[in-house]
């Protein structure tokens, strides 16, 4: 079993709180906010730099993923994004920077939450499971 640890830096932000409706001529849709696509800005980049020196091609297979997730405010803060929001922001900063294909891939995985106020962050671990 193939294990990748890559980290997500900075204070972590929902992907789920910060959607906003956008008008395309007669019809509307959902995109994401401005709070999360900065975040992808600053994230996406630098994972897909850390799984560049993994040497290895964007993941197919079934994976399990854990998130330890390091925020800079009080757990019980209003300030931090909830556990749900920061893991669909992970989940797609890792199909935006290669990592996996898709987040459909993911059958397993845990999160932690704990504060960290000088080095917010979200540590990623990939395992990558046999196939069959």
């Amino acid at each position: 079993m193939t294990l990748i640890s890559l980290i997500a830096p900075g204070q972590p932000v929902s992907a789920k709180n910060h959607q906003r409706v956008v008008k395309y001529g007669d019809r509307a849709g959902i995109r994401s906010g401005k709070a999360i696509e900065r975040w992808y800005e600053r994230v996406v980049p630098e994972l897909a730099r850390q799984f560049a020196r993994q040497d290895m091609r964007t993941i197919r297979g079934h994976i399990h993923l854990d998130t330890h997730q390091f925020l800079q405010h009080d757990l019980d803060s209003p300030a931090n994004p909830d556990a749900d929001g920061i893991l669909a922001g992970v989940f797609d900063a890792l199909q935006k920077a290669l990592v996996v294909h898709n987040d459909r891939q993911i059958v397993g995985g845990a999160f932690t939450r704990q504060r960290d106020q000088a080095r917010p962050r979200v540590e990623i671990e990939i395992r990558v499971l046999p196939e069959g």
